[in-house]
């Protein structure tokens, strides 16, 4: 079978976002993205705008040798994908396959061949069962925010000055502010913003996320908008995919 251009293009970008925190399995499957980093500290998540894919669900793991594949036989003329694939049923992923119920099988890429002029180059994929990843989304929005350069720059900034790994994002009627602390309990604060758009109840809460994961999400779009949980996940749409990065306790 076939793999199109268009639904390389869609792989690939699902693989950039998944790299820039970390992530290193991913399951694409029909009408859904799931992956998490193996400390399960942060998840893509994504049941929207996922492009009808032929050849159903695929499991990614070993990204940087996967990348490394294609872009090798890219560098080569009229380079092709083909996909061998077990299962015979595009249109259902793992996430709602009943073996006791379900007389067809969820239709997966076992391995990707890719090819160009005088090159071939296979690569075996993870079967989507075996990589952990959440069936669901992180819950329901509550907070919203607007963030911008400054913030951004702070928090850089902050953590050079505090020698901290982390960051609280703290809410209140005031508005949404960070703060970064030092071993010592120094505290660094920066007011970033006065507003924040709220679905349940008036704003009070602080939560904590690991810089290192979270500069690199907003660097994507410094005047973009954070989502926040009940339960403090922080969701950021990056190449039109959701990531969700956990608040630390």
């Amino acid at each position: 079978m076939q793999v199109t251009n268009k639904e390389m293009d869609f792989i690939q970008r699902v693989i950039k976002t998944a790299t820039l925190v970390g992530i290193e399995n991913i399951i694409i499957e029909p009408g859904k993205i799931r992956a998490m980093d193996e400390a399960q500290t942060v998840v893509l998540f994504q049941n929207n705008n996922i492009p009808d894919l032929s050849f159903g669900s695929i499991g990614i793991n070993r990204i940087n040798t996967f990348n490394d594949r294609v872009d090798l036989a890219k560098n080569g003329d009229n380079f092709k994908v083909e996909a061998t694939t077990s299962g015979d049923n595009p249109t259902m992923g793992f996430d709602r396959w009943d073996p006791n119920t379900d007389d067809r099988q969820p239709m997966w890429v076992r391995s990707l061949l890719f090819t160009s002029k005088g090159m071939k180059i296979e690569y075996r994929c993870a079967s989507p069962k075996t990589i952990k990843a959440p069936k669901q989304s992180a819950g329901t929005i509550q907070f919203s925010i607007d963030v911008n350069p400054e913030m951004l720059e702070m928090i850089r900034k902050g953590k050079s000055a505090m020698k901290s790994k982390f960051v609280n994002i703290v809410g209140n009627s005031e508005g949404a502010s960070i703060e970064i602390s030092d071993d010592s309990s120094d505290v660094l604060t920066y007011h970033f913003t006065d507003f924040i758009n709220t679905t349940g109840p008036e704003p009070d809460f602080s939560y904590k996320y690991e810089i290192d994961q979270l500069v690199p999400v907003l660097k994507t779009n410094p005047v973009g908008t954070i989502a926040i949980t009940a339960r403090g996940t922080l969701i950021f749409d990056v190449n039109g995919i959701d990531i969700c990065l956990m608040a630390r306790g």
